[in-house]
C-alpha cells in the first residue's frame, strides 16, 4: 500500500500495460458494456415502459449508474469518495468555463421550455445528473484513476493519464452513430473529447468527484434545455452537420483546451489572476467566434415549417401489421348522369429488401427504395390515406417520407402508383420512431406522427408542415 503525492488515501500501485494495450481495452470495456446493457433491455423498455420525455432514459442511465458505482467498488477505486482537497463550492472556479457559456444556454431556453413543459424539464434535469453520476464515475473516478495508478508517477504520466482517458471518453461516442450521421458522430467525439480532458484536469486538481459530476451534469442539461422548450411557427433547419461544420466545431475544441495553459508548465502550480484572467479572456472569445462558425456551418438541409399543435388529451394508436389494406367503393359518374360502383384495393408491405405498394385490381405494383427501413404504414383518415415510411440512410439521418391519397382521387390506372411514389414528401427528422396516429379528443381530429423517445411527436398537419408536439 502506498501513499502518492496525495492522490490516493488508499490504492496499490497497480502493473503497468502498454499504454495502447490498455486504452484499447478500456475502450472495449465501454462499448460492450454499452451496448449490452442496451440490446438487453430496449425489448422490455419498449413493451413496459412509459413513452414520458427522457423516462426510458432516465431508467436507463440509473442502470449505467449503479453499475459504475459497483466497477469503483470492485476496482478498489472507491478512495474517490473520500479524497476532497478542495470543497465543493471552491473547487467550481475550475470550471468557469462551464458555468458560463452553460448558464448563457441555460437563461436563453428555461423560460419557455419550464413553462410549456416543466415535467419535461424535471426528467431531463434527472437525466443529466444521472448522465453525470454515471460518466464522471467510470471516466474520471474509475479509468482516469486507473491510468494515474499506473503512469501518473511524473508530470508526464500525469498528463498522458487526463489526455489519453479524455480521448478514450470521447471516442465512446461514436457509438452514437447507431442513431445519428457521421459528420455529427465526428463533431461529437471532438466535443467530448476536450470535455473530457478539462474534466480529467479539473478532477485531478480537485480531488472532487462531485465536482465534475455536477459541471457535466450542468452542461448537458444547458445544452439540451431546447429540446423541451416548445417550438413556435418559424422555419426551422433539421438538417446533417455539413463537414464544414466539422472544422468550426475542431476550432471551438482547440478554444476550449486553452483553458489548460496555465497548467502546462506545472500541473500543481497556484494560477496567477492575470494569467488565468487573459487564459479565459481567450478561451471564451476563441470558443464564441468557433460556435457561431460552426452554426452557419450546419446551415445546409432542408428548411421547413414547424408550428406548435396543443391538445388537452389526445390518445396515441400504435400498430405494427405486416401488409396495410386499403379498400374503397365508390360510386362513380361517368359524365352522363350514369352510376356505378368502383372498387379500389392496395396492399401496402414488405417483402425481402422490398417495400412494395400494390394494385390488387389491375396486379400492378411499384417499389418503393430504402437503405434501412424503420418502420411503415398506410392509414384512413376521413377524406383520404395517407401512405408513410422511415428510412435511416447510410449517413444516419433520419428520413420521414409520406404522401396524401385522397378518396377522390382514386384511380385503378396503371399510371397512379407511379404518380404516388413520384410524389412523396419527405423531412429530415431529429429522431427517428414508430409511426402512430394522434387523436385529439377535444377536435376529435386525428393526425399521423412519429412517436419518438426524445422530441416528442412529429405531427403532420393536413397542409404537409411538420408540428411538434411536446409530451408531458
Amino acid at each position: 500500500m502506498e501513499e502518492k503525492k496525495g492522490l490516493f488515501s488508499k490504492s496499490v500501485k497497480k502493473e503497468k500495460m502498454n499504454i495502447i494495450v490498455f486504452s484499447c481495452l478500456m475502450l472495449v470495456i465501454f462499448v460492450i458494456t454499452f451496448y449490452g446493457i442496451h440490446i438487453f433491455l430496449s425489448d422490455f423498455f419498449y413493451n413496459n415502459v412509459s413513452n414520458n420525455i427522457y423516462f426510458k432514459d432516465i431508467i436507463f442511465e440509473s442502470i449505467l449508474a449503479i453499475l459504475s458505482f459497483l466497477v469503483l467498488l470492485f476496482w478498489k477505486n472507491s478512495y474517490v469518495f473520500q479524497q476532497k482537497c478542495e470543497k465543493f463550492i471552491s473547487s467550481l472556479r475550475y470550471g468557469w468555463f462551464y458555468l458560463l457559456f452553460g448558464g448563457f444556454f441555460f437563461l436563453i431556453s428555461i423560460k419557455d421550455a419550464f413553462v410549456s413543459n416543466t415535467p419535461g424539464v424535471i426528467n431531463l434535469a434527472i437525466f443529466c445528473l444521472l448522465i453525470g453520476l454515471y460518466e464522471e464515475f467510470l471516466c474520471r473516478g474509475w479509468l482516469l484513476n486507473e491510468f494515474l495508478e499506473r503512469y501518473g508517477e511524473s508530470k508526464k504520466g500525469i498528463w498522458t493519464s487526463i489526455i489519453v482517458s479524455g480521448v478514450i471518453f470521447g471516442l465512446i461516442h461514436f457509438i452514437n452513430l447507431s442513431s445519428q450521421d457521421l459528420a455529427s458522430t465526428i463533431t461529437q467525439v471532438f466535443s467530448a473529447s476536450a470535455t473530457g480532458i478539462v474534466f480529467g484536469l479539473i478532477y485531478y486538481r480537485t480531488k472532487n468527484i462531485w465536482t465534475v459530476v455536477f459541471l457535466h451534469a450542468f452542461w448537458d442539461f444547458a445544452l439540451m434545455l431546447n429540446t423541451v422548450a416548445p417550438v413556435a411557427s418559424v422555419s426551422e433547419v433539421i438538417s446533417t452537420v455539413s463537414y464544414l461544420g466539422i472544422v468550426f466545431s475542431l476550432l471551438t475544441c482547440i478554444s476550449e483546451l486553452l483553458v489548460l495553459l496555465p497548467f502546462i508548465k506545472d500541473i500543481d502550480a497556484d494560477v496567477k489572476n492575470n494569467k488565468l484572467f487573459w487564459t479565459s479572456f481567450i478561451a471564451s472569445f476563441g470558443f464564441f467566434i468557433s460556435l457561431m462558425l460552426s452554426l452557419i456551418g450546419d446551415i445546409s438541409g432542408e428548411v421547413f415549417k414547424i408550428g406548435n399543435i396543443s391538445m388537452r388529451e389526445f390518445s396515441v394508436l400504435n400498430d405494427n401489421y405486416e401488409t396495410y389494406e386499403l379498400k374503397e367503393k365508390i360510386e362513380i359518374n361517368d359524365g352522363y348522369d350514369n352510376y356505378k360502383l368502383e372498387n379500389y384495393s392496395l396492399s401496402f408491405y414488405k417483402t425481402n429488401s422490398l417495400l412494395t405498394l400494390k394494385n390488387n385490381i389491375s396486379g400492378k405494383d411499384i417499389s418503393f427504395e430504402y437503405d434501412y427501413l424503420y418502420d411503415y404504414g398506410l392509414y384512413e383518415f376521413d377524406e383520404y390515406y395517407i401512405i408513410a415510411y422511415i428510412n435511416l440512410d447510410n449517413d444516419g439521418n433520419n428520413q420521414l417520407y409520406y404522401n396524401y391519397i385522397l378518396k377522390s382521387e382514386l384511380s385503378n390506372e396503371d399510371d397512379f402508383l407511379e404518380v404516388i411514389k413520384n410524389n412523396m414528401n419527405y423531412h429530415l427528422i431529429e429522431s427517428f420512431g414508430d409511426l402512430c396516429i394522434i387523436h385529439d379528443k377535444e377536435s376529435n381530429k386525428e393526425y399521423l406522427a412519429v412517436d419518438t423517445d426524445d422530441y416528442g411527436y412529429f405531427v403532420l398537419v393536413e397542409d404537409g408542415n411538420v408540428s411538434l408536439l411536446n409530451r408531458n
